[in-house]
């Protein structure tokens, strides 16, 4: 089960249709479908991960909540910047190392280890890439999430790959995608679009 999708789906459900009169009621419904949410996500971990301890459950629900209220304040800030912003960034011209540390030191990009140091992944630039400002976290809540269950015991093989567009050093897409590999279940099969 895709447990991301489902609640990003739910979310998205539940604030657009950003017409003038129904967007404050739509507003107020928010609180209430987060909070169905975060039951539903406590269900499913509680079903696919019986051995899971409930603490642990309660933390994986928290990270998904956090990434839930990011994807909330990016919607909110998209529709204040107007939709113009909807099609940016651009990050075609970034075409060379020396213009991705430009970037970096200009505080515009930031490093996203592929493969995280906790799971023995390498601070080195085999294993780096630059993305704007957020992404990293985005992806750290993914890792958080298979931290956790590698603590319960599950084997997992995991995969991160990025995909980038023309001859730009800055990935357009991140793939993550993980699976059980006493079952062979696939655990999570996301994509962080970046541009």
């Amino acid at each position: 089960m895709n447990f991301f999708k489902k609640l990003f789906g739910r979310e998205e459900e539940a604030s657009l249709k950003p017409s003038t009169g129904q967007q404050k009621a739509a507003d107020k419904k928010i609180p209430a479908v987060k909070r169905e949410i975060e039951a539903a996500a406590l269900h499913n971990f509680a079903e696919n991960f019986p051995n899971l301890p409930k603490i642990e459950m309660t933390k994986l629900v928290q990270a998904l909540k956090n990434i839930i209220d990011q994807k909330a304040m990016q919607k909110e800030q998209n529709k204040v910047l107007g939709e113009d912003y909807l099609n940016k960034p651009d990050f075609s011209s970034i075409t060379s190392m020396d213009k991705v540390l430009e970037e970096a030191r200009a505080g515009n990009l930031e490093p996203l280890y592929l493969i995280d140091e906790r799971f023995g992944g390498s601070t080195g630039i085999e294993n780096t890439v630059f993305v704007p400002v957020g992404i990293a976290k985005i992806k750290d809540s993914f890792d958080t999430f298979l931290e956790g269950l590698l603590r319960d015991g599950k084997k997992i093989s995991f995969n991160c790959q990025p995909e980038y567009k023309g001859k730009s050093f800055i990935p357009a897409v991140i793939i993550i995608k993980a699976t059980d590999t006493e079952t062979g279940k696939l655990i999570v099969d996301e994509k962080i679009s970046i541009w």
